[in-house]
């Protein structure tokens, strides 16, 4: 965070750039020529004109959380936003920096368009309450289709410059660490724990349902991630329809492309006076029976099978706490999609 820079929040310099995606004042001008058929097809004729007070609602924030003093105090923003105030302002440099969209502009007509915070709030309350986009209409004077379309960009853009720290593979590093961590707790060899998550969607189109209905009545899209115990999520593969159970998605997943195109970091363990050289994953009874699995016992009988049972199925359940969280933190995980 020693890399933020303080004076990125309040700016009134970006008085002078321009927004290009207010589609309110496009749709204002295109009225003006009632005799023309737009070229676009966003805008049509008889849509009200609302003046939002865009910069009334950039002070006003300002004035919240980040001026001094601020009305609000700092738990407040990280129970707001999920996040703390110097990471918020980090990501807003990050994204500025990297995608164009989230400056602020004046539109064709003049108007001067969202700030850069009130763009990335609009995104974040979607995501962390998942409320409907017109919602945050009253407070950041943001349109539905502006809030949508933000939200899409935000997903894209922090995928596009965190994913590569974040979202990625464990390095050789990364898997001496986990190889430790899960040796203390009863694991030796062990780099993680993988399931899959349902996500409904609501809006799927009826001539999909077929793929994405699977036993219940509700279409979905399906998740596959591998978290550890620290509750990172290393691996995540999305987008596989509902019909499919675990095994379909993981002959379509990447989860093992680095090991068997040899690329995978180099590790070895020791268990039982045996020497392995690839680490292996706790999964469920539903998986297939690889020696890069480590299932549950099917009917665990005697003391040893019994015990190592229950210790399986106790810390598989570190995928589930990361679902759960992951669901708590980002409401718009744990709803239906409605995108």
């Amino acid at each position: 965070m020693s890399s933020v820079d303080s004076s990125f929040v309040g700016d009134s310099s970006s008085d002078e750039e321009f927004d290009l995606h207010e589609e309110e004042d496009i749709a204002m001008l295109v009225a003006i020529h009632k005799g023309k058929k737009p070229k676009h097809g966003g805008s049509f004729y008889g849509r009200a004109f609302i003046q939002r007070e865009r910069v009334d609602s950039h002070k006003r924030l300002m004035r919240n959380y980040f001026g001094s003093p601020h009305v609000f105090l700092e738990n407040y923003f990280r129970h707001r936003f999920r996040m703390l105030k110097d990471l918020f302002i980090h990501i807003c440099n990050s994204v500025k920096r990297h995608n164009p969209t989230f400056e602020q502009r004046r539109n064709c007509a003049g108007l001067l368009g969202h700030s850069t915070e009130q763009k990335v709030i609009a995104a974040l309350c979607m995501m962390a309450y998942g409320v409907p986009a017109d919602y945050i209409d009253d407070n950041l004077a943001m349109a539905a289709s502006t809030s949508i379309f933000h939200v899409k960009q935000f997903a894209m853009t922090m995928v596009e410059v965190f994913g590569p720290q974040y979202l990625r593979a464990p390095n050789a590093q990364d898997t001496q660490r986990l190889l430790k961590m899960n040796k203390a707790r009863g694991f030796p060899g062990m780099l993680g724990y993988v399931d899959c998550m349902h996500w409904k969607w609501k809006n799927c189109p009826r001539a999909w349902h077929g793929q994405f209905k699977g036993g219940g009545k509700d279409a979905t899209i399906i998740l596959e991630a591998v978290a550890d115990h620290e509750i990172w999520i290393w691996h995540a593969y999305f987008r596989m329809p509902g019909f499919c159970n675990d095994i379909n998605v993981l002959d379509r997943s990447p989860l093992f492309a680095k090991l068997a195109n040899g690329e995978a970091p180099p590790m070895t363990f020791e268990a039982n006076g045996r020497t392995y050289n690839y680490g292996y994953y706790l999964a469920d009874g539903i998986y297939p029976s690889w020696s890069t699995f480590v299932k549950p016992v099917a009917k665990p009988e005697g003391k040893k099978k019994l015990v190592f049972h229950n210790a399986q199925a106790a810390a598989r359940k570190d995928v589930e706490r990361a679902f759960g969280i992951l669901q708590s933190q980002f409401a718009i995980v744990q709803g239906p999609s409605r995108l």
